[in-house]
């Protein structure tokens, strides 16, 4: 802690800092932050909140390298690191926040994610990803929604030429409501089976350069993101006022609504959006019976948590947390709920690959299921949000990872068509009702890495999932189990029982299949007499 003499730092910057004008307070930190530590701090944090990791890394690196006692400091240079994909570093930060705050299992949830990225980033991945192109701007477009035939979603690329408003949180213009028409286009499949492939899974519909979808949706304020009904009539929607007083000087963001009929209304808030606290994030169900939505209001988990209310004729019920397994005490936000009641949502609480990420839960007989990962190249070490489906197997999202065309971007996604699964019997003996069971089994790739491991059964089947169809793997046997010590020989099957491979223990006393094929039924049958000798 400095002496009373020491001034923190400029109130300048502090009063710039409470007003949350965070792209201007950068400069005025930026000039104490080599002689002060309180400076350098909040110069960390700004960098932080505007999700530039690399310079909020160079910041709180700085400020660790002087052991502070504030656990916050190692939390905070945690998450930079996570972010910019340094999970090693990552961890040890999120232990020394741990080993200072034990209370808090945050630290230690992401030590042990950190560990789980180094072997989850190299698994095959479920989707293709892929930026929507000319649709985005060279500032933030995020949060698609589909409106008629085409996307409505948020951005900063309308200026207000009348009140020229600007958002002192980064310095650009406000967010506005905008639309892109969607018309189908031709694909020209090349030869190459490859590129092939890669044509198919790219969208087959071109958006239009997006333009202002009403000016009711844009100028006083920040708008988005939005929820339309089914058949559009209503649209539901974020505000941010920029209009503040010395009483409020930070507006928080509040749910309105507008209806269609010549024009769309006036907009108006709805009736739980006091503006005591955030609500945001509207996501509406495909009967229009129910509103999810983000807020920090009373009685939730803690930071920002998924709500929903229920329509009541005119009116909407007092809203309801949707509890522990979707809420944390992080933040959860940008709920979007299926046409199949599947929601999908961001959050920085659960484990994940670094700032918000993207994850699915089911409501089955009034609970929800347990959170699921969407994983890369939905997710990222960056923040990855907004997520829309067209239909099974393809839709939208948004997210400010490196290569896009801004700081956020609208991209696409689609089933990966070349996933599949290698699954068979190892047996002890030729009989097919003799199988090794409970023994584990790793998956390995050319490169020596093990990418899945599992467990026989009690017939001794075993399966992996979510593979490359077009590459070859190698099963190995735990030779370290003790019920396998005199066992001099194994038998792997196929699906249907026809034996495959014969292996017998090697030099180094492993047993090990090489050069599987993920479809077995394509290796021909071999006689007892067919042995393969491994190193």
């Amino acid at each position: 802690r400095p002496p009373r003499s020491t001034p923190l730092y400029s109130s300048a910057a502090s009063d710039v800092y409470k007003r949350q004008e965070f792209s201007r307070a950068i400069p005025l930190y930026k000039k104490d932050a080599d002689n002060n530590d309180a400076a350098l701090r909040r110069l960390g944090d700004c960098y932080r909140i505007l999700k530039n990791y690399p310079e909020a890394e160079l910041a709180y690196e700085k400020l660790a390298s002087k052991n502070p006692s504030d656990p916050m400091v190692y939390y905070y240079y945690g998450e930079a690191l996570l972010n910019n994909n340094k999970y090693e570093a990552a961890k040890k930060q999120f232990v020394r926040y741990s080993e200072l705050n034990p209370a808090d299992k945050k630290g230690e949830l992401y030590a042990k994610a950190c560990d789980q990225m180094k072997d989850i980033i190299v698994k095959p991945a479920l989707y293709k990803a892929y930026n929507l192109g000319d649709v985005n701007s060279q500032l933030s477009d995020f949060c698609p929604v589909f409106y008629k035939s085409g996307l409505v979603f948020a951005s900063e690329r309308v200026r207000d030429l009348v009140n020229y408003s600007e958002n002192n949180f980064t310095g650009n213009p406000d967010l506005s409501l905008v639309y892109a028409k969607a018309t189908k286009k031709s694909i020209t499949v090349p030869t190459d089976s490859a590129k092939a492939t890669e044509a198919k899974e790219k969208d087959t519909l071109i958006y239009s350069k997006a333009s202002l979808l009403s000016d009711k949706f844009s100028g006083d304020g920040h708008y988005g993101p939005a929820s339309f009904n089914a058949d559009f009539s209503e649209i539901y929607f974020t505000k941010v006022d920029n209009s503040t007083s010395r009483k409020r000087p930070v507006n928080l963001p509040k749910l309105y609504y507008s209806k269609h009929q010549s024009g769309w209304s006036s907009p108006k808030e709805m009736p739980f959006a006091t503006g005591e606290f955030i609500t945001g994030h509207p996501s509406l169900s495909k009967d229009g019976t129910l509103l999810y939505f983000t807020s920090n209001m009373p009685g939730g988990q803690g930071g920002t948590d998924i709500w929903v209310s229920k329509r009541e004729g005119e009116n909407w019920a007092a809203p309801l947390n949707l509890g522990t397994e979707v809420n944390t005490a992080g933040d959860e936000s940008f709920p979007y709920i299926s046409p199949e009641n599947i929601l999908y949502f961001a959050s920085n609480g659960q484990a994940g690959f670094g700032g918000l990420d993207l994850f699915a839960s089911v409501n089955t007989e009034g609970k929800w299921s347990k959170v699921n990962n969407m994983m890369p190249p939905i997710n990222s070490s960056s923040d990855d949000f907004g997520i829309i489906f067209k239909d099974d197997n393809s839709g939208y999202f948004s997210s400010n990872r490196t290569g896009g065309n801004g700081s956020d971007d609208l991209y696409g996604f689609a089933l990966s068509g070349m996933i599949t699964s290698i699954s068979g019997k190892i047996l002890l003996s030729q009989k097919t009702d003799d199988g090794a069971q409970n023994v584990k089994v790793f998956l390995i790739t050319d490169k020596g890495t093990i990418l899945q491991t599992t467990s026989t059964d009690g017939s001794g089947f075993f399966q992996f999932q979510n593979l490359l169809s077009d590459q070859n793997y190698t099963v190995r046997i735990d030779e370290s189990d003790p019920s396998l010590i005199n066992q001099k020989k194994f038998y792997l099957t196929d699906a249907k029982n026809k034996i495959v491979r014969t292996i017998v223990k090697g030099k180094e006393g492993i047993f090990v299949f090489e050069n599987l094929p993920p479809d077995l039924s394509r290796l021909t049958a071999l006689n007892e007499e067919d042995v393969t000798k491994n190193y």
